[in-house]
């Protein structure tokens, strides 16, 4: 009687984060996601625009990775990409505001590193399509969690000297 109760919970797990996923394949998933009415049509030929010059090199490599995942027939012109700086106090310089609309995609965030991520975001948004790609537009708002990022340091199965742990720390 026991195992089936499992049973029946897991199955229920499976079916909700099956629905959750079918939403958005995003990992990991955003502090605040809701979708809009109407898609976005995105392309290679989409235009990435900058509202600052520390953007540029964040729109060049934008612009490369969608022409590496471009689709093989070409497609309808895309909308624009935005990017933009935009100066708050906001305490995490890695939090973004990522909006798609019928009108376009904007990414705004207070550091380089906040609309590094907010395309990092947009690209797994990304579904393949044959002439382009068809994003519902939603808004979505994320930070880290912690104001850290970790780091693994695997003694059981490698073996480092103490200089070497060390360096690893500093």
């Amino acid at each position: 009687m026991r195992w089936r109760q499992s049973l029946l919970v897991c199955t229920l797990l499976l079916q909700c984060s099956r629905i959750a996923w079918a939403q958005a394949p995003l990992f990991p998933w955003p502090q605040s996601y809701s979708l809009k009415r109407g898609v976005a049509v995105l392309s290679p030929s989409s235009v990435v625009q900058i509202d600052d010059e520390a953007l540029r090199p964040l729109a060049g490599q934008l612009a490369k990775e969608l022409s590496a995942l471009s689709p093989s027939a070409p497609g309808p012109l895309g909308k624009p990409i935005h990017l933009i700086l935009r100066n708050n106090d906001i305490g995490n310089q890695e939090a973004y505001t990522l909006s798609i609309r019928p009108g376009g995609v904007r990414i705004e965030a207070a550091s380089t590193s906040g609309v590094f991520y907010g395309t990092r975001t947009l690209l797994q948004l990304l579904q393949p399509q044959k002439a382009a790609w068809h994003i519902r537009s939603a808004h979505i708002e994320d930070a880290p969690r912690f104001p850290y990022r970790g780091m693994h340091l695997d003694v059981a199965r490698h073996f480092f000297t103490v200089k070497e742990i060390e360096r690893y720390l500093e």
